[in-house]
């Protein structure tokens, strides 16, 4: 007979330069294991929320398609009607031609000591493809 048990598992993430990037190949490293899965599903939710007090968003993307599945005009409207000033534009100039960008990393070192908590999970809910913690199910098998 086998016993099912939930693993929280803390996601890799590997730091090149200013950003990181997850592996999505590695398991993760294990931070706690549950006979419930309702007490393993609080404890990871308690993770990320610290996770993501402590952590910036813009430092998990490259491209903003990697962290969120909106446009970044959206993005953008909806940090204008939390109050807050849109990322800076700049000229990014590669070898064919030259595109606009946003200043991601100065926007969010201008405006992150200043956030509210209601300002600070309304930003992370616009990266909703970042996670670090996640809950998996799986099972011992007894002899």
């Amino acid at each position: 007979m086998s016993k099912k048990f939930w693993v929280v598992q803390q996601l890799n993430w590997h730091v090149y330069g200013r950003h990181c990037q997850d592996h999505e190949e590695d398991n993760g490293l294990p931070v706690g294991v549950f006979a419930s899965q309702k007490k393993a599903e609080a404890f990871c939710q308690a993770l990320e929320e610290q996770a993501r007090r402590e952590l910036s968003p813009v430092q998990f993307f490259d491209e903003l398609e990697q962290a969120s599945n909106l446009d970044e005009e959206v993005i953008v409207e909806r940090l204008q009607s939390l109050g807050l000033q849109a990322p800076a534009s700049y000229e990014k100039k590669s070898s064919r031609r030259t595109y606009t960008r946003l200043d991601w990393n100065g926007w969010w070192d201008q405006c992150s000591p200043d956030l509210t908590e209601e300002q600070r999970v309304a930003i992370w809910q616009l990266f909703s493809r970042l996670q670090f913690y996640k809950v998996v199910a799986t099972e011992e098998e007894s002899e």
